[in-house]
């Protein structure tokens, strides 16, 4: 049985929520909607925002530990005698939420401040005086925290610069 984004088996929780974020990003400031009237346009414009909500629902599941998330849902499932019990929120989440840390030390976020977090890794490129042909990219240095969102998502930062690097 496959999970759906909501965390449960075949259900459509969480969907409402997705589509509300789905809106906001589409209504934030600065970005204006887009109108379309064909059956065709109408696919082309929800697929990208679904396939946005799909890819943010992987990164909350992978970065759980850094955030404000419970990140021990599927103990706490079998806790319960019945299905229909509202959910408890567990001794490690209450901790993680007082004193807003992990247990690594980190300060726990939310999603969008972690992200921000992330957006100030820079890759510069220097180049001496009188020598512009002479230009290289360099990483600034990863934080911990970025190094540790890193490790959660499987991705090494300098692998995919030195990808992209020209030349």
């Amino acid at each position: 049985m496959t999970e759906s984004p909501g965390g449960r088996p075949g259900g459509r929780v969480g969907s409402g929520r997705a589509w509300r974020v789905g809106i906001a990003v589409v209504f934030t400031p600065g970005i204006r909607p887009v109108y379309v009237h064909t059956a065709d346009h109408v696919r082309g414009h929800v697929f990208p925002c679904m396939l946005a909500l799909y890819v943010e629902w992987h990164m909350r599941r992978a970065l759980a530990p850094l955030l404000f998330q419970e990140t021990g849902r599927e103990a706490a499932r079998r806790g319960r005698a019945l299905p229909v019990e509202p959910a408890r929120v567990s001794e490690a989440a209450r901790t993680k939420a007082g004193s807003k840390c992990t247990a690594d030390g980190l300060p726990v976020h939310g999603f969008t401040t972690l992200l921000a977090d992330l957006a100030t890794l820079s890759l510069n490129e220097v180049s001496l005086p009188g020598c512009p042909e002479h230009a290289m990219q360099i990483m600034a240095k990863p934080t911990r925290l970025q190094r540790r969102a890193f490790e959660f998502l499987e991705i090494d930062p300098a692998r995919i610069v030195a990808s992209t690097s020209p030349g």
